[in-house]
C-alpha cells in the first residue's frame, strides 16, 4: 500500500525527506534558546480570539505565513485576518529569523513540505489517482494533487462540499464543488442517520445557497431531535455511562470541552476527550494495578508490578522485581512480596503536577463510584469538538451551541460555515440528538 497515504505523507516520500528533518516537539524550545524569540509551536486556531496580544503573537506570525501559503496568497492579505497583536505590526523580520534558523538546522516545517513538492516534485508514476475527503484541501494541496496525478489516467476525488468545514486552516471552501471533471456521481443514501435527524439537517444545509444539491434517503429507524431546556447537568449521564451506546458530545470550541469536562468529573460521570482519559492511559492502569495489590485481591506478573513501582517512582524496588521476573517468566506476585506504600492520599504517589493529579482525583471518584472496572474499558462517553467529529458517529449526539464573540462576529458576516459545522454534528448520530440552548448571547444560528 505504497500510496495509501496522506498528502503530507506523498510529499515527504516523493522529496526523500527524512523523519528527523521534520520540524519536531524539541524544536521550539531550541528556536527560543538560539534566537530569544518565544514561540510555543502551537496553538489553538478554532479560538484565536482568547489569545493575548502578546502570550501567542509569534506563534499567530507562523501561523499567518502558513495559512497564506496554503491558499497561495501574499501574506499582506492574510495578515489583516489575525487577532490585533503588536507581533503582526511588522512580521518579516522574526519570519527571516524563522525560516532562516530553519534552514541551517535543516529542519521542515508540514507547510514547507507542501510548498516543496509544488516547486520541483516530479509527477506519480501511478495509473489511478483516488484523493478521498477533497472538502477539505486547501489551494496549495489541490495544486499537489493536480501535479501528482499528471500521467495517471483515471482521477477520483471523493468529498461533500456540505462537509467543508475547515476554511480557517486553509481549506478551499469551493474547490471541491469546482474541480473540473468527467461525471459527477452522487450517493444518495446515507447508512447512519434516521429520517428525523436527516430531515432536520437536510432543513439546516439547505440555508446554503451555493452547494450542491443533494436528495437523500435517511435510514427508516427510530430516531430524535430534541431540544433540552434545563441545566445539562440534568441529562441522563449516569445512564448512558452505565449502558451500552455511545454518547458522543460536541462543543464549539476547545476550551468548551474542558468546561463540560469539569462538570461531568464533578458528577463523577467517566468520559473521555478526543478518546483519550485517565482511565484509559497506562498511568490508569498503574492505579487499578495498585489498588487491587492493596486490596490483596489480584496477583500480577512481575513485569506488571514493575511498571507500578516505576510509575510511583520507587525505580529501585521496580529494576529488583523485574530480574526476577527475568529469572521465573511464571512467577506472580501479591502484597506480601513488595513494600508498597499505603496512603489515602495516593493520587500523590503517582504525580504531584497540579493538571494531572486534579484528573487522578477526578478517576478516585469515579473508581469509588462505579467501582475499579472503569479503568481499561473506553468510556461510553467521548467529549469532542464539531471539527474534531468529521468521520466519526455515535447512537447518542449532544450539541452544545455556545460560541466565543469572534465566532459569533464572523457568522454575521458569512454564515456558511457555521452551517456546515451544524450539519456536520447533527449528522453525526445514530439515533438521537439533544441540543443544548445557549446559555450565552453569542451562539451557532443554524442550531438555535
Amino acid at each position: 500500500m505504497k500510496w495509501f497515504r496522506t498528502i503530507h505523507s506523498l510529499c515527504c516520500g516523493m522529496l526523500h525527506i527524512h523523519y528527523n528533518d521534520i520540524w519536531g516537539k524539541s524544536d521550539p524550545d531550541r528556536f527560543r534558546e538560539d534566537t530569544g524569540y518565544y514561540i510555543k509551536g502551537g496553538f489553538d486556531v478554532e479560538a484565536l480570539e482568547e489569545f493575548s496580544t502578546e502570550d501567542e503573537g509569534y506563534d499567530i506570525v507562523i501561523f499567518a505565513d502558513q495559512l497564506a501559503k496554503s491558499q497561495c496568497k501574499p501574506l499582506s492579505e492574510i495578515i489583516p485576518l489575525m487577532p490585533p497583536s503588536p507581533k503582526l505590526v511588522d512580521p518579516l523580520p522574526f519570519l527571516d529569523t524563522y525560516h532562516g534558523w530553519k534552514k541551517e538546522h535543516g529542519k521542515i516545517d508540514f507547510t514547507d513540505m507542501l510548498v516543496m513538492y509544488d516547486d520541483e516534485g516530479e509527477p506519480g508514476d501511478v495509473d489511478v489517482v483516488i484523493v478521498d475527503e477533497a472538502q477539505d484541501l486547501s489551494s496549495l494541496q489541490w495544486k499537489i494533487v493536480d501535479r501528482f496525478s499528471k500521467d495517471a489516467e483515471t482521477m477520483y476525488i471523493a468529498g461533500d462540499d456540505d462537509q467543508s468545514i475547515y476554511k480557517f486552516l486553509g481549506a478551499d471552501e469551493f474547490g471541491f464543488l469546482d474541480y473540473e471533471a468527467d461525471e459527477d456521481i452522487v450517493l444518495t443514501h446515507s447508512y447512519r442517520c434516521p429520517a428525523v435527524i436527516g430531515e432536520r439537517a437536510t432543513k439546516v444545509i439547505k440555508k446554503i445557497e451555493r452547494r450542491k444539491d443533494k436528495t437523500v434517503t435517511w435510514q427508516e429507524k427510530d430516531g430524535e431531535v430534541k431540544v433540552h431546556n434545563m441545566d445539562e447537568m440534568f441529562l441522563p449521564w449516569k445512564d448512558w455511562a452505565a449502558g451500552e451506546a455511545s454518547v458522543m458530545v460536541l462543543t464549539r470550541h476547545r476550551r468548551q470541552m474542558y468546561e463540560v469536562r469539569k462538570m461531568l468529573n464533578k458528577m463523577k460521570i467517566p468520559h473521555t476527550i478526543n478518546g483519550s482519559s485517565m482511565a484509559t492511559s497506562h498511568m490508569g492502569k498503574m492505579i487499578r494495578v495498585y489498588l487491587e495489590l492493596v486490596k490483596k485481591t489480584m496477583a500480577f506478573r512481575p513485569s506488571v508490578v514493575g511498571q507500578m513501582l516505576e510509575a510511583i517512582g520507587d525505580k529501585d524496588q521496580a529494576r529488583t522485581v523485574r530480574d526476577l521476573g527475568v529469572k521465573n517468566r511464571t512467577l506472580t506476585l501479591t502484597r506480601e512480596d513488595i513494600i508498597i506504600p499505603y496512603t489515602d492520599s495516593w493520587p500523590m504517589l503517582f504525580s504531584k503536577r497540579k493538571w494531572e493529579l486534579a484528573q487522578i482525583n477526578a478517576l478516585r471518584q469515579q473508581i469509588n463510584e462505579f467501582g475499579l472496572e472503569i479503568i481499561g474499558p473506553l468510556p461510553n462517553i467521548d467529549i469532542g469538538t464539531y471539527h474534531g467529529s468529521k468521520g466519526r458517529e455515535a447512537e447518542h449526539v449532544v450539541l452544545f451551541t455556545d460560541c466565543y464573540a469572534a465566532t459569533w462576529a464572523e457568522q454575521q458576516i458569512n454564515p456558511d460555515s457555521e452551517t456546515r459545522l451544524a450539519y456536520v454534528g447533527l449528522t453525526r448520530s445514530k439515533k438521537t440528538v439533544t441540543i443544548i440552548p445557549p446559555r450565552t448571547l453569542t451562539y451557532l444560528q443554524a442550531l438555535v
